[in-house]
């Protein structure tokens, strides 16, 4: 087997072995963990890009651990829309990597790195995000859920103080009900049909016996709402804002921009892979709850749309509409259609890049400067003109403007829902919309507003430079939506066709 093979492994094997050493390095040399961490995230980078030419449509990447197949064996799987979200998540890392490396505003200028923890954190919350998007077995991705999670939180705590560690405590505790939860559906759905794969949870499915339909559709419930929790899908999005916002900036882009959205892409495996549409068993209970599901993601939409309007903090504004997007994926996956479900993998992109964008962004804006609220940036972004422009372009792609690739998603979401009959959720999708607009468009004027603030020195050039990367990102790719829409149009077709 030629190394070219192995690749869907090491998707996941690099950065956790890039992680490993990292500790032991820092006992060593402290100040060579941040490079370590960097060539770590670039190999990562790396593997996921070099999987594309390998992705067809329709058929999945297949990698048996060990080479022991199922039920032996765990078995990774990375299908194009897999590989997309691995392709951002990677890439999003990266960034977060380099926009790290920065000097303080402190006297002095001194050389100022993320530590060691949290170098180790990032390479582990990477591994363990890439391992939900690829694991191929419904208890595995469990795992690796918990792996994002425990490593998510450990970088909110990493900051120090005691709103850090409350925040990273009750995300902790969400993540483990939710644990509970998912443990408890995955074992459900095992009693029934002997399998964790999900594709073979699927064939079971479809001759499962009638006296254990009941079980099986128990499983599908407890599973979804166990998904809830770590995707921030309101209401269950309680923990989000204070874990986001108690952090240090790269922290809260990942956990708000990257965790969330790859925890978001679970209902897409579980909705798809296992419980996938056609199985007449249980065909009648996935349809209600998937319409079920499709609408509380609009009405998440809508909510987190709404209250960031009464928010008066940058980053408590970027972690609503967080909440909000992850609204708008779940509603494009749950919708069962193939518009609306390329728009919904679409969105899970546009969150990565838009909502990491706008978190980075707001930290360089407000980087060694004493601000209390939005009305203290007025006029900031004549003072810091990069990083303004990269928060307008994040703004602009959440509010679905052309040409940005949260437009895309949402063009093509609106599609599926319309093709479906579902006018009502459109409807919201452009008042959602609407808010949205007002909330950003007015951070995005004063910004621009005649000067006001008053703020000594720049921030660092890697902050800057990298949140404007995350903001030319969002135009780049929306440039390319129509070609990223029929690449996976092509993958999508079989899901819906029985």
């Amino acid at each position: 087997m030629s190394f070219f093979a192995h690749h869907p492994i090491m998707l996941v094997a690099v950065p956790l072995a890039f992680a490993a050493v990292c500790p032991l390095l820092g006992l060593w040399r402290r100040d060579l963990c941040y490079w370590w961490a960097l060539l770590g995230a670039a190999a990562t980078s790396f593997c996921a890009w070099a999987l594309v030419g390998s992705a067809r449509a329709g058929v999945a990447v297949a990698y048996d651990l060990g080479d022991w197949p199922p039920p032996w064996g765990i078995r990774l799987r990375i299908d194009r829309p897999a590989l997309m979200v691995a392709c951002a998540v990677t890439s999003a890392v990266l960034l977060m990597m380099v926009y790290s490396y920065r000097r303080s505003s402190c006297a002095g200028g001194a050389a100022r790195r993320p530590g060691v923890y949290s170098c180790t954190l990032m390479l582990l919350g990477t591994a363990g995000a890439l391992g939900v998007i690829s694991s191929g077995d419904l208890f595995n991705m469990l795992l690796f859920v918990q792996v994002t999670g425990v490593a998510a939180a450990g970088f909110v705590a990493a900051r120090g103080g005691s709103r850090a560690a409350r925040a990273a405590f009750g995300y902790l505790v969400a993540l483990t009900g939710s644990a509970v939860m998912f443990l408890l559906a995955t074992g459900l759905l095992y009693s029934v049909t002997g399998a964790l794969d999900m594709k073979k949870i699927s064939l079971q499915l479809q001759v499962l016996k009638q006296g254990y339909v009941p079980v099986a559709v128990v499983s599908l419930v407890v599973s979804v709402l166990a998904l809830a929790v770590p995707s921030a899908l309101f209401p269950a999005s309680w923990w989000l804002a204070d874990a986001a916002t108690a952090s240090e900036e790269p922290a809260g882009a990942l956990l708000a921009g990257t965790v969330v959205s790859v925890c978001c892409f679970t209902f897409f495996r579980v909705l798809y892979s296992v419980f996938s549409p056609g199985l007449s068993k249980v065909e009648t209970a996935r349809s209600m709850t998937a319409n079920t599901l499709a609408w509380v993601g609009m009405a998440a939409f809508v909510f987190g749309a709404v209250t960031a309007l009464f928010q008066d903090d940058l980053e408590r504004i970027a972690a609503r509409c967080s909440i909000s997007q992850a609204g708008l994926v779940v509603t494009g996956i749950a919708a069962t259609s193939h518009r609306a479900l390329a728009g919904g993998l679409l969105a899970v992109v546009s969150g990565v890049v838009g909502i990491s964008c706008m978190f980075l962004s707001a930290s360089a804006l407000t980087h060694g400067c004493d601000v209390c609220g939005v009305r203290d940036l007025r006029g900031m972004g004549r003072r810091r003109p990069v990083a303004a422009s990269a928060f307008a372009l994040a703004s602009l792609s959440l509010v679905g403007v052309p040409f940005t690739i949260g437009f895309t998603a949402k063009w093509e979401l609106a599609g599926g829902l319309l093709d479906r009959g579902w006018y009502v959720p459109v409807l919201l999708l452009f008042l959602g919309s609407a808010a949205a607009l007002l909330c950003l468009g007015r951070v995005v004027y004063l910004l621009f507003a005649k000067a006001e603030a008053e703020c000594a020195g720049r921030p660092p050039l890697a902050m800057s430079a990298v949140s404007l990367a995350f903001g030319l990102g969002a135009v780049a790719l929306g440039a390319l939506g129509h070609v990223l829409t029929t690449w996976l149009l092509e993958a999508i077709r079989p899901l819906l066709t029985w």
